[in-house]
């Protein structure tokens, strides 16, 4: 059996602990912020859980202040890493023709499966989500003329922004 309590020990569980007790966090304040379950967290420090999963390193980062490289592997290099911040999407870096009509494809197929079902509709757009290609902004720009009434002025076409 492991000592899970063990000062030696250098690993992500002891990276955590410290920066989480730096900031005077309580593991269930940090798990609030961070939106982990604080057991996740509470495994974590007690080495019975690992950090593999990108999102998760990222959030606890993020919540503690610290750097992703530090929480992962123990780099004090200082410079966290060019990220987006949380919640933005960017569009998508070929913007042309093709792309306008693949998103007023997507579209019109939203709205048909949202006629006929609505919980596939949450695992198509679960999927689409996944995918890198597709812009929610451009998606959204092609569904509102499809869901607004005919009384409401047109919003303004769907266009590439650089």
């Amino acid at each position: 059996m492991r000592n899970f309590l063990d000062p030696a020990r250098d690993d992500q569980g002891i990276r955590l602990r410290r920066a989480r007790l730096r900031r005077g966090m309580t593991q269930t304040s940090l798990a609030e912020v961070a939106r982990i379950s604080p057991a996740f967290v509470s495994m974590v420090e007690t080495g019975q859980r690992s950090l593999r999963r990108a999102d998760h390193i990222l959030a606890l980062a993020d919540a503690l202040r610290i750097s992703p490289y530090y929480l992962a592997d123990g780099r004090e290099d200082g410079r966290a890493p060019l990220r987006p911040t949380p919640g933005t999407v960017p569009f998508p870096p070929r913007c042309d023709r093709i792309t306008l009509a693949r998103h007023q494809r997507l579209a019109r197929q939203l709205i048909q499966l949202a006629a006929q079902d609505g919980r596939a509709t949450g695992d198509w757009l679960r999927r689409l989500a996944r995918d890198p290609t597709v812009s929610p902004w451009l998606l959204l720009d092609h569904l509102a003329p499809l869901l607004l009434p005919a009384t409401h002025p047109a919003p303004r076409a769907a266009t590439c922004r650089s």
